[in-house]
């Protein structure tokens, strides 16, 4: 049967007979190719060898599949490729983007490929695990039509797991979670790369890819609620959030997106840094959170590697920052603590916006340190969320 399946391929691939219609024909459908398959061809269905019926698992994969309980699988089939090793590496780099874990199939040429839907190896997959979840899915979308429906369909059918939320983050968003109930607001929280395993700017990158995929794709996200304006909308951020959502915003007026109008950024005690030891951090070198010993990793881990505090990541506005004076940037907020070491990074990042022509807004809040807004029982928690909502207003 392995010999039959190779002759097979080549016969389909170079032996085509005048009777036969196209390599890529199929058995009547609804959409997609309209093509039939000639009078003397049957279409017989999957074949199944149980070749592999004694097959014992090395105990580490054994290990592996028992702590991961949904690896990706990824296979081919018999369907070569030009580039194995480049293949396997971009197979590899996109579950470490993605954070998955992945068993990936040789197949019968000895190529690790990826999954593209081919009769053989989807009966296979189809067998050996996920039969049940498959017909689900293939007919909540036997309705949908086209390649390109397929795709969305597949996206809209299929149930997204509910985000957990890590506890390292559980006290930003229980406070984004406070503040959104004093708003009239929808917060769309982003799950960005995290440095040093992946370097800026993928997190911007992140960043703009949720904006475009919303732009994109915003009749078919069911989970959006119906009262969210797009027209409406504003980057926001804390901290390193902040810094996030400048460079995002920037990008998002850069590349013209035509259905999430972004028309403001709330830059809350922004993350700013460069080579110059400002004042602020030298006076409040004490101060929680944030020492000059931590900001200096945090920079080394975050920027690419051999740059210096001045890249333009860090330092937007110094010696190798983008220029934004021809950018038609979103009007900004920016807030700042009294005791926050990055106070004088943060205050020249607002005198960098309005130098360049740029609507900004600075609010100080003398007695506040760095994340203040986590600790709703302060004072300025309530003066914080009453400026973000005048902002929002317009």
């Amino acid at each position: 049967m392995g010999n039959l399946k190779l002759l097979c391929t080549i016969y389909y691939l170079f032996l085509r007979p005048k009777w036969f219609p196209h390599p890529l024909s199929r058995v009547k459908q609804s959409a997609g190719y309209r093509l039939y398959w000639g009078t003397k061809v049957d279409v017989v269905g999957f074949c199944f060898l149980y070749l592999a019926s004694n097959y014992e698992p090395p105990e580490s994969l054994v290990k592996r599949l028992d702590a991961d309980t949904e690896p990706i699988y990824i296979g081919f089939g018999s369907l070569p490729v030009q580039e194995p090793e480049k293949m396997t590496q971009v197979i590899v780099e996109a579950l470490e983007i993605t954070g998955q874990s992945g068993i990936i199939n040789k197949g019968w040429v000895a190529l690790a490929t990826v999954h593209h839907g081919g009769a053989g190896i989807t009966a296979a997959g189809l067998k050996a695990a996920v039969k049940k979840r498959a017909v689900e899915l293939a007919k909540s979308m036997e309705k949908e039509d086209g390649v390109i429906g397929a795709v969305k369909a597949f996206f809209k059918h299929y149930p997204c797991p509910k985000a957990q939320t890590k506890p390292e983050t559980r006290g930003f968003l229980d406070s984004s979670k406070t503040v959104v109930r004093k708003l009239p607001a929808v917060i769309i929280s982003v799950n960005y790369r995290l440095a040093p395993e992946h370097r800026c700017p993928s997190q911007y990158e992140n960043g703009f890819d949720l904006l475009n995929f919303i732009d994109t794709n915003l009749n078919s996200i069911e989970s959006l609620p119906s009262y969210a304006d797009f027209n409406h909308c504003f980057n926001a951020g804390d901290s390193a959030g902040s810094n996030i959502a400048h460079h995002v915003a920037l990008r998002a007026v850069q590349n013209n997106l035509t259905r999430v109008k972004i028309i403001g950024v709330l830059a809350i005690q922004p993350y700013f840094g460069g080579e110059e030891r400002t004042p602020s951090e030298i006076t409040h070198e004490g101060a929680p959170l944030i020492s000059i010993e931590r900001t200096d990793w945090t920079w080394k881990a975050f920027l690419p590697e051999r740059s210096d505090r001045d890249h333009g990541a860090a330092n937007v506005f110094g010696p190798k920052g983008h220029d934004i004076s021809g950018v038609n940037f979103p009007a900004t907020i920016v807030f700042v603590g009294g005791f926050d070491p990055s106070k004088n990074w943060q205050t020249g990042y607002f005198q960098g916006l309005t130098d360049r022509g740029k609507e900004a807004e600075l609010v100080e809040f003398d007695n506040a340190c760095h994340c203040f807004y986590l600790f709703p029982k302060l004072p300025e928690f309530d003066q914080f969320v009453d400026r973000v909502r005048q902002f929002i207003n317009g």
